[in-house]
């Protein structure tokens, strides 16, 4: 699996002056000053960078079984081996060839076959689906027979975005979006020409069908100065941004409820729009399975605020990105440069103003509509932890000792945690929780409280 790409990284950062990690949210992030003109744009760094991502972690050994000699399979899990488990963790969930092979096997070795020749069902699928892209590519254009798989991925991304904005001529989207049709288009001519490769964790930026640059690595600062001189309004495109994939937006909500299930965690962000001096704070939900922060088109007004006459009328566009949601639907979304935050309950900044891309949702936002999702923000710049307390809240702090401190202390081993009844929740208000401390917050949704004197221990016919 390919090391971590990281936007939020700047390569310049040791050069900037470093923001404090908290204070003001009024704080602004110390830019580096560049000159347009003494980057080297057209040089490749395809070759001479390595993705950011830090250490990589080190790769698991295989673990072995004898196998099992007698006719009939070994289905008993009171005879097993010790130690015997069914995962592969010398195995990338993606290696589908690896995993296929693994999984003819785990069949021989005649140990719970079935679980395996399930697994084999579903990489054979996926395998015969990856055969299935690439053989739609080469029979439209011969010139990608030779090309990586990571590429045909990014190929079949872009023309699902092309037919979709060439389909979407009209009110529901901003007449400026359809101007990344000709980005879209040079870029799939310099995949299938070869001109341009995939390089994990560099970028290339574009404008109306024009390459900027060759691939180098991604950085605020240069992304800044760039977009600002060939930033012309929807026209501009960072491509590599994001993987080859979709990215994920995994979660499912019935649009029409009143107001978002209470099983969800609930969280406010402040959000501002570079170099404007104003930041809106919304309403998240968070979302482990989200990797994109999102908002709503809607949402830049309020984003702009006082100074919608005096700013620019749109934040820097960093390109479009293909958008996968558990369903299985895909699309495309604008992608906007961000900064964000978060405010404990001093109105202090818990973390720096740190950049990050963000999708923009079509339309506005209602009490009624998908909810905003956070994306990684949380997990990737605090602590944050969780207990089986039947609180189901969600601590934050900037301190491992303030996460450790405001964990309770629970003895899991003579009282097992347990599930609240499906039938019977209800949210306690975040004020019945008390005051947070300035370094943490407090998240609150359901909490298992007791149950009515008339109500069932359990449902008719389940066991108490």
């Amino acid at each position: 699996m390919p090391p971590r790409r990281g936007p939020r990284k700047s390569t310049r950062i040791q050069k900037s002056k470093k923001q404090p990690l908290t204070g003001s949210p009024k704080d602004q992030i110390a830019r580096v000053p560049i000159l347009l003109q003494e980057l080297d744009l057209d040089v490749s760094h395809a070759h001479s960078s390595r993705p950011s991502g830090g250490k990589q972690a080190q790769q698991p050994k295989r673990k072995t079984w004898t196998k099992w000699s007698k006719k009939k399979p070994l289905i008993d899990p009171e005879k097993l081996p010790k130690g015997w488990h069914m995962n592969e963790p010398d195995l990338a969930t993606d290696d589908i060839e690896g995993q296929i092979k693994r999984c003819h096997e785990r069949i021989a070795e005649n140990i719970m076959p079935d679980i395996f020749k399930q697994r084999l069902k579903e990489y054979t699928i996926a395998k015969e689906e990856n055969e299935e892209m690439r053989l739609t590519e080469t029979q439209k254009n011969p010139r990608s027979k030779d090309l990586s798989f990571a590429v045909i991925q990014r190929l079949n991304g872009l023309e699902a975005m092309k037919a979709e904005l060439e389909g979407a001529r009209d009110a529901s989207n901003p007449p400026h979006t359809l101007k990344q049709l000709a980005n879209i288009n040079a870029l799939l001519e310099a995949y299938r020409s070869k001109k341009l490769d995939w390089n994990d964790g560099l970028v290339t930026y574009w404008s109306n069908g024009i390459q900027i640059c060759q691939p180098r690595n991604f950085d605020w600062d240069e992304f800044e100065v760039i977009n600002s001189e060939y930033g012309d309004e929807g026209a501009f495109w960072t491509e590599g941004l994001d993987g080859p994939e979709p990215e994920s937006s995994y979660t499912s909500l019935t649009v029409g409820a009143s107001g978002y299930s209470p099983k969800l965690i609930g969280v406010k962000l402040a959000i501002r729009i570079p170099n404007v001096p104003w930041f809106a704070e919304f309403d998240f939900v968070h979302d482990t399975g989200c990797t994109l922060m999102g908002l709503y088109r809607g949402d830049i007004a309020t984003l702009l605020g006082p100074h919608a006459s005096i700013a620019a009328t749109h934040p820097p566009i960093i390109g479009r990105s293909e958008v996968r949601s558990s369903n299985g639907a895909r699309r495309s979304r604008e992608v906007i440069e961000v900064e964000v935050t978060i405010l404990d309950q001093n109105r202090q900044r818990m973390v720096a103003w740190t950049r990050v891309p963000c999708a923009l949702i079509e339309g506005n936002w209602t009490p009624n509509a998908v909810p905003r999702l956070d994306g990684p923000v949380l997990r990737d710049l605090l602590y944050t932890a969780t207990a089986p307390d039947l609180q189901r809240l969600y601590h934050l702090a900037n301190t491992a000792a303030d996460i450790q401190n405001v964990l309770p202390v629970l003895d899991l081993a003579n009282n097992p945690p347990s599930l609240p009844d499906i039938y019977y929740t209800a949210i306690k208000r975040a004020s019945d929780l008390g005051t947070a401390s300035p370094t943490q917050l407090q998240i609150s949704r359901i909490a298992g409280l007791p149950r009515p004197k008339d109500m069932p221990a359990a449902a008719p016919g389940a066991p108490p």
